[in-house]
């Protein structure tokens, strides 16, 4: 048989109601002619050939009706089984009041659905494979969810594997999540679910509080557990079983006659998850008193991975290590109302934001009054920045501190030539001239600049990294006609300088970055080395990763952000610069991105600022 083309069909049926006469039925009007027609059939109950069995009734139908509108019914009927010859079926798993609904519906084409029914009806009408009444259940449910219902909408949609109705209660979980973790169908989700909602960028809660209780409440719970016992007098049936000590959460103890054996071992089904779900939450922006409540907490203390988790994130509040690099447990979410980017000033006092995010780079109203020699050091919150005025170029370095969205007056420092950079809660000077190292409190206006200590030999001091108690310089060095770099070590706790081996490469415009685990340090000719050291022997060692590309580049810095690179620099040779291979340090980052930075700028700092300065300022490519 030849298929009919849908545009002979077209004409075909424009030329069926090109007539005359004025009471022509249109196409509209005849199918809701056929659909009374059939409705008529089952009304009168007239020529059923085919019987359904659902608990004690028997509901007589039309095959050609169930075979047209259910999957199941026209496979049923082709595939010759018993059932087909006796013209009845049993459906033990569908009631009859939900069936008459749905032959109703077929029928009749009505909506039946309402709040007490549509769970029972979407279940059969997924069974039987009738995939109209399917989608309209998925309508009606999504229609009707609520605070109260989402829960009850979430179990069935994930029982029936409805991408539809999951699709859009995602969203609305991540939007309403600090109100959903507080009801019982929060307990009840799995740990690959819960798992996808706390790493999600886009979860909106007040606080990360939320997120932390939360989690203690989830792995605390004990899911509903029906279990036989030996005695036929004691069976389990329990419905709630929280951690005993914590307060964050209301207790509902099991029956008395529960064996507490059986509920334990339910329990550390759900502990095991506990680290893994930690990994996931921002703990770094937890609040410190909740951090060292969860820190004393049975469920924690039980853990040793967990527990250092939690400690992680309490010296990282106290240490103040985001100056150099935010940790995946330090990132905030998008709806913080805070964005993590990079800082830089150019020679012309224009005051610029590097978007880690977006890699979209922004200019912010506020300028700066210095011009020359310009570099930033984060501290906490704050943003201290070190230069030279523009009418005293010759002069002495004069240092602001950004606060509050402006620029404050903190001291003029009577050296010249310098490193500026910090450490924890301290800032560092370096005297080139003197070679000698400085250090202030930032917080502290009554004192002057400290010697922390002094190094020898004629060294051209171009970077300086911070590493744990321990400060490295890396100068530049001539040997045998090749440029080189010379490392100097200082171990602040035991007071000593050391000579390391020489680097390979030049030091002029080198910069260093971290990420969660490892210090890095990247050479204007693309070499990228990592730097390895020893707690136990307070030895360094640094490992050669990769070449990222073959030109010449000016580097002022580079953030590390989730699980890429970005680096920032002015290229100064014409060489094509070389794709960075990821393979090889695809163990380290994900992604590998290079801004040109066209004006001469000071250092690039890692630091979060409110995404309201970001309106207020001007964006640029």
């Amino acid at each position: 048989m030849s298929r009919c083309k849908q545009s002979d069909m077209d004409d075909f049926m424009d030329a069926s109601t090109q007539t005359t006469t004025t009471d022509v039925i249109t196409a509209p009007d005849l199918c809701k002619q056929i659909v009374k027609c059939v409705a008529n059939m089952w009304t009168d109950q007239t020529m059923f050939d085919f019987t359904v069995k659902t608990g004690d009734e028997t509901i007589p139908c039309h095959r050609f009706v169930l075979a047209a509108c259910s999957d199941f019914f026209q496979g049923l009927f082709r595939s010759g089984m018993r059932e087909v010859t006796e013209n009845c079926v049993v459906l033990d798993d569908i009631s009859s009041d939900v069936f008459h609904i749905i032959l109703e519906t077929l029928y009749t084409g009505a909506n039946l659905l309402t709040l007490e029914n549509v769970f029972e009806v979407w279940r059969a009408v997924h069974q039987l494979q009738i995939q109209f009444m399917i989608h309209s259940c998925e309508d009606f449910a999504i229609e009707a969810n609520t605070l109260e219902m989402w829960g009850k909408i979430y179990t069935n949609a994930n029982f029936l594997d409805s991408e539809k109705v999951l699709g859009y209660l995602y969203p609305f979980m991540l939007k309403n999540f600090e109100k959903i973790s507080l009801t019982p169908a929060f307990l009840q989700l799995s740990f690959e679910e819960l798992k996808a909602l706390i790493r999600s960028q886009d979860l909106v809660v007040g606080k990360e509080d939320s997120v932390l209780e939360a989690v203690i409440r989830w792995v605390s719970f004990v899911p509903i557990v029906m279990a036989e016992f030996k005695d036929s007098n004691c069976a389990l049936n329990a419905e709630v079983c929280r951690e005993e000590n914590s307060s964050i959460i209301n207790s509902t103890l099991p029956e008395s006659n529960v064996k507490t054996e059986l509920i334990k071992n339910v329990k550390i089904s759900r502990k095991d998850k506990l680290t893994e779900l930690l990994k996931k939450v921002r703990t770094c922006l937890v609040s410190p008193s909740l951090l060292s409540h969860v820190y004393n907490m049975k469920l924690i203390s039980e853990n040793k991975d967990s527990r250092d988790i939690i400690v992680k994130a309490l010296l990282y509040q106290v240490e103040e290590l985001r100056q150099t690099h935010w940790p995946s447990s330090a990132l905030h979410r998008s709806c913080s109302g805070y964005t993590h980017g990079g800082l830089f000033v150019e020679e012309r006092g224009t005051f610029k934001f590097i978007s880690a995010d977006e890699e979209k780079i922004y200019e912010l109203s506020k300028g700066m009054w210095l011009r020359y020699n310009i570099q930033l050091a984060p501290v906490r919150d704050e943003i201290y920045c070190i230069g030279r005025y523009q009418y005293n170029p010759s002069g002495v370095f004069t240092y602001y501190v950004f606060s509050k969205n402006e620029w404050n007056y903190v001291m003029t420092v009577p050296i010249q030539n310098m490193l500026f950079f910090s450490h924890r809660d301290l800032l560092y000077i370096l005297d080139k001239d003197n070679r000698s190292i400085h250090h202030r409190k930032p917080k502290d206006n009554q004192s002057g600049l400290e010697v922390l200590t002094k190094f020898t030999g004629d060294v051209n001091v171009t970077l300086a990294v911070t590493i744990e108690d321990c400060i490295l310089l890396f100068c530049s060095e001539t040997q045998n006609g090749l440029d080189e770099t010379a490392v100097l070590h200082y171990d602040i706790v035991s007071k000593v300088w050391t000579r390391l081996d020489n680097l390979e490469g030049p030091a002029e415009h080198l910069i260093s970055f971290k990420n969660d685990t490892h210090t890095y340090i990247l050479q204007t000719n693309g070499c990228m080395l990592e730097v390895l050291y020893s707690m136990y022997t307070r030895d360094f060692e640094f490992k050669f990763l990769a070449k990222l590309w073959t030109a010449q580049k000016k580097l002022y810095g580079a953030l590390t952000y989730k699980n890429k690179l970005i680096i920032f620099g002015k290229t100064l040779s014409d060489d094509p610069a070389k794709v960075p291979d990821l393979t090889e340090v695809s163990n380290h980052f994900k992604h590998i991105k290079y801004m040109e930075i066209v004006r001469k700028c000071s250092n690039v700092a890692s630091v979060v600022l409110p995404t309201s300065s970001l309106r207020q300022g001007i964006y640029y490519t």
